[in-house]
């Protein structure tokens, strides 16, 4: 593609300032590590050891796509987890500094930085960003899409390979992330209609979007069709959906109606159901274990599936209603908590003595593993700020929404249509869980620590610094000159 002279002009001068921005990266990225080294270790869930072993023992599972683990060893090279929370932490505040620069065109370094620290206090970002899971890349996926759509005049030539890329690799990391990226593209395709763009604009920065995300999607239903013999992006899916609808109740309800005759083997087991989903897709005891035993893998997604169809079938109401409920309920659930560590005598532990033996001390030693994190004061310190948040942006709405400019409002937008798709998405498919909240919310409190930094006087800036936040400011047309450049 030929670019422009002025295009060209606007690259490199992206060039120059990504280069005066990258120390910057990297001192916000050390504070956000501050977490892992305060904690004595990196932070790990019980899924943690299920990532990291995939690769390192070529181990295929079926409820979780190979792709994070994958590219783990790289990182970790089968010498310390330490790599994997430094790396994470960059990608965080890497993409975080580079909307925001896009949205608050005034944004200094050392406001940036100070914008991280404090959201390193007061939200849960360095709670996931720490966490050796791919919980992290579900909110910058977010921000990804806002500087592909939003901002892509913008980004230095290598920002625009390097930020396709890291989208592809965010999408394929979690089954949940790709529906969550074509909400959020929807959201920024209706702002781009609503202020006007050129429907050319729009289409190409959609497929740059789209592309990364139907490669991932590709990507994940091959590994199904491996495992499976069905090209699905989500194989351990319909189990998953079963253990939701037997914990709502219309599956039991089916099951006690339609057994025996439904020739379900489950109707063998069906009073040994535990109340909880968590107990019934991962304890020893649970009846899924023999289902998988008898029928084989294929066998019990087969009967997941018409359990599955037969409940949604028979009572659709119902099943509806507790959708609609569950992701009501996840939105509100957002508490930043340890909800299943300590970690010891788990996968995790089993992986970091195996592979990372000279650590094991450390991981037993960790605040995390030995239960002392003060997980009630910090839920306590972030629900406040969220509630906070929540008021400032209501007023904002309601009074102020004029002074944001199109290209900030549109961020915001994204935000919101992101968190209560991510709601929608693991509260009606799966279990409510805190962590699947927590792991996006904290944007919204960013978003507003970067308006209020944003609106601090530029008297306050030195002289050069506040002369080209004014010229920046005035050059800021919004989504419009995003993508009016080829």
């Amino acid at each position: 593609m030929v670019i422009g002279p002025r295009a060209a002009a606007v690259a490199r001068t992206a060039d120059v300032a990504a280069g005066r921005w990258g120390v910057w990266v990297v001192l916000a990225a050390l504070a956000l590590c501050l977490v892992a080294l305060a904690n004595g270790y990196v932070l790990v869930f019980p899924d943690t050891g299920t990532y990291v072993r995939q690769a390192l023992w070529l181990e295929a599972d079926v409820d979780r796509p190979p792709f994070y683990s994958l590219a783990l060893v790289p990182v970790h090279l089968g010498l310390s987890l330490w790599p994997v929370v430094l790396v994470q932490n960059l990608l965080a505040c890497y993409v975080v500094s580079r909307a925001l620069r896009i949205a608050f065109p005034t944004m200094s370094p050392t406001r940036f930085v100070l914008v991280l620290v404090t959201a390193a206090v007061l939200t849960s970002l360095p709670w996931f960003s720490n966490q050796v899971m791919p919980d992290i890349f579900t909110p910058l996926l977010v921000l990804l899409i806002f500087c592909i759509c939003f901002g892509w005049e913008s980004l230095a030539r290598a920002e625009r390979v390097l930020m396709p890329l890291l989208l592809l690799g965010m999408v394929a990391v979690h089954q949940a992330n790709a529906p969550l990226a074509l909400a959020v593209l929807a959201a920024a395709l209706l702002a781009g209609w609503k202020q006007r763009a050129p429907r050319i604009a729009q289409a190409r920065r959609a497929l740059m979007v789209l592309g990364p995300t139907a490669l991932a999607l590709l990507a994940q239903s091959a590994y199904g069709y491996a495992l499976t013999g069905t090209v699905t992006p989500s194989p351990y899916g319909p189990v998953f959906m079963l253990a939701r609808l037997l914990d709502d109740g219309p599956a039991r309800r089916y099951l006690e109606e339609r057994c025996p005759g439904a020739g379900h083997l489950l109707c063998r087991y069906r009073h040994q159901i535990p109340a909880d989903h968590n107990r019934f897709l991962w304890k020893p005891e649970s009846p899924l274990r023999k289902l998988r035993e008898t029928l084989g893998l294929r066998g019990l997604l087969g009967e997941a599936s018409a359990i599955v169809h037969g409940t949604v079938a028979a009572y659709p109401t119902e099943v509806l209603g507790h959708a609609v409920r569950n992701a009501v309920g996840q939105f509100f659930s957002a508490t930043t908590t340890d909800e299943d560590c300590p970690c010891l005598g788990s996968k995790a532990e089993d992986v970091v003595a195996t592979f990372f033996p000279a650590e094991h001390e450390a991981y037993r030693g960790s605040l995390q593993n030995r239960g002392t994190l003060p997980w009630e004061t910090l839920g306590s310190i972030h629900s406040v700020v969220l509630a906070g948040v929540a008021g400032l942006l209501l007023l904002l709405l309601l009074h102020g929404r004029h002074s944001l400019t199109p290209t900030a409002a549109s961020l915001l937008a994204l935000i919101v249509v992101a968190c209560v798709a991510n709601a929608a998405l693991t509260g009606a498919l799966s279990g409510i869980a805190h962590r699947y909240q927590a792991r996006i919310v904290w944007l919204l409190p960013v978003f507003v620590f970067a308006l209020l930094a944003a609106r601090t006087p530029p008297a306050t800036l030195p002289r050069p610094a506040a002369q080209a936040a004014r010229d920046a400011a005035r050059k800021d047309t919004g989504f419009r000159r995003a993508i009016l450049a080829p």
